[in-house]
């Protein structure tokens, strides 16, 4: 772009000298071009379509560039995810004034620790007995997916009360010393299901608060409640600093068996999903299979064994929307305590680019693949320009997977292993941003990788 100080002249199709000016006008299609230039500018409603330069008989179509397509397509892995806009948009519209053209540049991933996506191809895998054990499916329910807990190690390959694999409950991740609280909460909370006729849905939903309290108080996250009036108020989009879930609590007969309860977790796309028990994980409701929105939660999580049951939302902060915080399995039904595994904290690196962790190249990190297609995906500035060696060791002699990506979403390089140990070389420019994802497959594990 130039800038000048004085006006530009041009001539007009009748050879008239003419300021050139940077008036729009809106054609019969809905675009607009400029009205007063040697080239002509056409900006379509959509962008997307190319923006047309015409200059006398030659004409020029710029189509924006989104990198590397399989990037944004399906829901899948690093390579096929879609909540990124890396291309830039435009909008137009008449007014009562001159026709005006807006458009909004978004470059690049926006890093974002609490950034959460609905992406069942992760999770939704059906494998048979006893590989499943290690698949993401089998280690949560709806509390551990909303609130990112997975269980570490082996899980029910034989079912047990009609369940294959692990389903966490609130209240099992509080500290040693609040055992003795979890099981007396359960307790009254079995007492008063079985004989109080009156206790309401609101109140036995506060008991699993307090329950949800302890569980934060150990792990290190905050948790409370977000007061919503649906008829006054859109429900807000969380996502920048903090994650929003949401809890149905319902007493549907007066039996020790007459009560559910059920968690959803926000996306940042403005949808809702959830995992129901075992099952796969769903962005949809319950009954009518309607997709999940912050305009119809309200209406839509109450339905099957939650109808009429009380709906609560919850702001978390501190803990982000990653999927690295693996306990192991309890032991008994009582006391609901786990220990967290060590190795969590390697690195506590998202599964995509917005949730990556920054790393410091010349520096070996140990890290873990804590599931079946777990993705850690790691944030790197260069300072030199050069072409870098990415070394990474898997612990077993399992396939694993890297590959490098720039911050506008093309693939710069990749490698696949069969027994785990990979040597990638990689060009870089001192300045940019690169993202450097690793996946292992089969089993999980621990590994390290180093960049220099």
């Amino acid at each position: 772009m130039k800038v000048y100080s004085h006006p530009v002249k041009y001539k007009d199709e009748n050879g008239k000298v003419k300021d050139i000016t940077l008036d729009l006008k809106e054609n019969t299609d809905g675009s607009f071009s400029t009205a007063a230039n040697s080239i002509i500018t056409t900006f379509p409603r959509n962008l997307s379509e190319g923006i047309l330069l015409t200059y006398d008989d030659i004409s020029l179509k710029m189509i924006p560039d989104i990198g590397n397509d399989e990037i944004f397509k399906g829901t899948q892995t690093l390579e096929n995810y879609t909540g990124v806009k890396y291309v830039t948009f435009a909008s137009c519209h008449s007014s009562t004034n001159s026709p005006t053209l807006t458009i909004t540049f978004n470059y690049g991933v926006q890093g974002n620790k609490y950034y959460s996506r609905f992406d069942p191809d992760k999770v939704n895998n059906e494998i048979i007995p006893p590989s499943q054990t290690h698949l993401l499916k089998y280690r949560m329910n709806c509390y551990g997916y909303s609130f990112c807990n997975i269980v570490n190690g082996t899980v029910n390959t034989v079912p047990v009360n009609g369940d294959v694999g692990y389903k966490q409950q609130p209240g099992e991740f509080s500290t040693q010393n609040r055992i003795t609280d979890v099981n007396n909460k359960y307790y009254y909370i079995y007492q008063q299901i079985e004989t109080n006729p009156y206790m309401t849905n609101d109140a036995f939903s506060d008991e699993f608060y307090d329950l949800m309290l302890w569980d934060a108080e150990r792990i290190g996250y905050t948790i409370q409640e977000y007061s919503w009036n649906p008829g006054s108020t859109t429900l807000p989009q969380y996502g920048s600093n903090s994650r929003l879930v949401a809890m149905v609590f319902n007493r549907y007969e007066f039996s020790s068996d007459g009560w559910n309860f059920h968690y959803y977790m926000q996306n940042s796309d403005g949808t809702w999903s959830h995992k129901p028990g075992l099952d796969n994980i769903s962005n949809c409701s319950i009954s009518d299979g309607v997709i999940l929105t912050n305009d119809n939660i309200w209406e839509k999580a109450n339905q099957g064994d939650y109808s009429g049951g009380n709906l609560r939302f919850f702001i978390i902060t501190n803990k982000y929307a990653v999927i690295d915080y693996p306990f192991t399995q309890k032991d008994s039904a009582f006391p609901f305590h786990t220990t967290q595994v060590s190795t969590v904290f390697k690195e506590i690196a998202g599964e995509y680019p917005e949730t990556a962790v920054d790393y410091t190249i010349g520096q070996e990190k140990s890290c873990r693949g804590d599931f079946v297609k777990d993705t850690d995906v790691f944030r790197t500035v260069p300072t030199t320009t050069k072409q870098f060696v990415i070394t990474a060791q898997r612990s077993s002699s399992l396939p694993m997977q890297c590959k490098v990506y720039n911050n506008s979403g093309f693939l710069v390089a990749s490698a696949n292993s069969s027994s785990g140990s990979i040597s990638l070389n990689v060009n870089m420019t001192a300045g940019n941003k690169y993202y450097i994802a690793f996946s292992v497959s089969v089993l999980p594990s621990n590994y390290t990788f180093k960049v220099e």
